[in-house]
């Protein structure tokens, strides 16, 4: 299978993290998997690497052949692209995971992969999903 993932991180007032994920089949266009999740307190670039994460870890699911993963977080895909370096050894963490889920990939059905930036406005859907109604404290 061929995806095509928009992500998606943020952090509402309170410091609650939520992560936004599209994913469809690039082929067709069909929505295949979409999640808008709560992580607990958190940062915006541990929001963004987590919606990192979780694209990751369902193209697995879904033995993609090709991922193309969009982002309008210029740090993670700078940072996954090694243009940039990780000062936060808690950002490590996350990359290393991604690059041991990418590793696994690899060795399986993945043959091709980019991670690109996009503007925000071209990420709309996985920021709908960062902004789901969430009940007030």
């Amino acid at each position: 299978m061929r995806l095509i993932a928009h992500i998606d991180g943020g952090v509402d007032g309170q410091g609650e993290a939520y992560v936004g994920v599209t994913m469809a089949d690039a082929d067709t266009g069909e929505v295949v998997a979409e999640h808008g999740i709560g992580i607990g307190q958190g940062t915006v670039n541990e929001a963004e690497y987590s919606a990192l994460l979780l694209a990751l870890y369902q193209a697995e699911e879904f033995l993609a052949i090709e991922l193309t993963i969009t982002s309008d977080s210029k740090l993670v895909v700078n940072q996954m692209n090694g243009s940039w370096a990780i000062h936060k050894n808690h950002l490590r963490e996350y990359a290393n995971e991604a690059k041991t889920i990418l590793g696994r990939m690899r060795h399986g059905a993945l043959k091709t992969f980019s991670l690109q930036w996009v503007r925000r406005t071209e990420n709309v859907e996985a920021d709908r999903l960062t902004r789901v109604p969430r009940p007030r404290r």
